[in-house]
């Protein structure tokens, strides 16, 4: 690989290559063909590429949006690694319901349901009973400490470990 190459951006480094090296090829053809041929150069500037996108996709937190409409196969994706993410089934579930608010609670449970087999011995509807506690219960939380910030002074012995400023 060329000095100049380490300075092009990794995507456009292998669209340039595989133009130059493997014309009229779709992408896992020009990999096979330079895997045959031992290519190192257009395999590496295709690693980075990859890797590139990988790094890009960890910091993307726009399918968290309250309006976006995931594809079923990414919000599965994402819910099975949540949920073997966290070993308690209560932090899963909550995670799983912050993560992913456009998703109906139906059918959050049948996807929460199918990944963590701590919930098998439960039907759908318990499993939806579930998601509403948490997210209630989370909500009551909120709105009972915003009441009493709003009715009063916070009083410094009830939270020992904050300082006020």
């Amino acid at each position: 690989m060329k000095g100049s190459d380490l300075n092009e951006e990794p995507r456009a480094l292998v669209m340039r290559l595989k133009a130059e090296r493997y014309p009229n090829q779709q992408d896992s053809a020009a990999d096979a063909a330079a895997a045959a041929v031992g290519d190192a150069d257009f395999l590496i500037a295709r690693i980075r590429a990859l890797e590139q996108e990988r790094d890009a996709d960890q910091f993307d937190l726009h399918w968290m949006a309250p309006d976006f409409r995931p594809s079923p196969r990414d919000a599965l994706r994402r819910i099975k690694a949540i949920c073997t993410m966290y070993a308690d089934p209560c932090t899963a579930i909550r995670a799983v319901a912050a993560t992913h608010p456009s998703l109906s609670r139906e059918h959050l449970a049948e996807a929460i349901k199918q990944f963590r087999t701590d919930l098998i011995g439960l039907d759908q509807g318990s499993v939806v009973g579930l998601l509403v506690a948490v997210v209630t219960s989370s909500r009551q939380a909120f709105d009972s400490v915003m009441r009493a910030r709003k009715a009063g002074e916070r009083k410094a012995a009830a939270v020992p470990w904050v300082s006020e400023p």
